[in-house]
């Protein structure tokens, strides 16, 4: 069995004592046929070379991330929001990373193109949610 990036076999993953740390994610069965569900495990190998609190925060990334699959089946407006991260993040082909911005797209905008109304002390301005 092979990782998804192909530098070894899963064995070989865990086995690294580098500190990392793995969901899990296993299809629960119902009379031999997946149900639809999943179980999230974390997987944290022994001998991390991380520091007790940086072991402790990393490990509290994964659990957020597992946190996202009852989010994602309770809300509606939360998964709609992730599927467009992603769907956004796969069609960015100019970074090296998933959710990196090109360099081009992250320039700020000037703040008179988001100011509406200036009214003494109270500026009203735009903020474009969504990308458009």
């Amino acid at each position: 069995m092979k990782t998804i990036d192909h530098e070894g076999t899963i064995a070989d993953v865990l086995n690294q004592k580098d500190g990392s740390i793995f969901l899990r994610v296993q299809p629960t069965m119902t009379d031999g046929a997946w149900d639809g569900g999943v179980d999230l495990s974390l997987l944290m190998p022994d001998g991390s070379p991380l520091s007790e609190s940086d072991q402790s925060i990393l490990t509290n990334i994964a659990l957020c991330i597992g946190a996202a699959v009852p989010l994602y089946e309770q809300h509606d407006d939360i998964l709609a929001m992730a599927k467009g991260m992603l769907t956004e993040a796969y069609s960015n082909t100019e970074g090296e990373y998933l959710f990196e911005t090109p360099v081009e797209a992250e320039s700020t905008p000037e703040p008179q193109d988001r100011v509406l109304q200036r009214e003494g002390n109270v500026v009203k301005v735009v903020f474009n949610r969504g990308g458009s």
